[in-house]
């Protein structure tokens, strides 16, 4: 079983708890992460048949209008 650890902060130490996920088959790098190259194809030979898709850094964004006569945003 997998618990949450409040003070896990990723990079390859973590890498090292996503290896034991031996089902997991894509794999999104951000942009920027703390994960190394090394980190990473230490991932790959871990769980065979990995596909690491990288991506850009992860943003959310959340806009409010005024429309139809309403006077207050979201």
């Amino acid at each position: 079983m997998l618990t949450y650890r409040p003070k896990w902060t990723g990079g390859d130490e973590g890498l090292k708890q996503v290896a034991r996920l031996k089902r997991l088959r894509i794999l999104y790098r951000i942009q920027g992460c703390p994960a190394s190259d090394e980190g990473i194809a230490r991932l790959r030979v871990a769980i065979p048949g990995l596909e690491v898709q990288v991506r850009g850094a992860a943003k959310l964004g959340i806009y409010a209008w005024r429309s139809l006569g309403q006077e207050k945003g979201c």
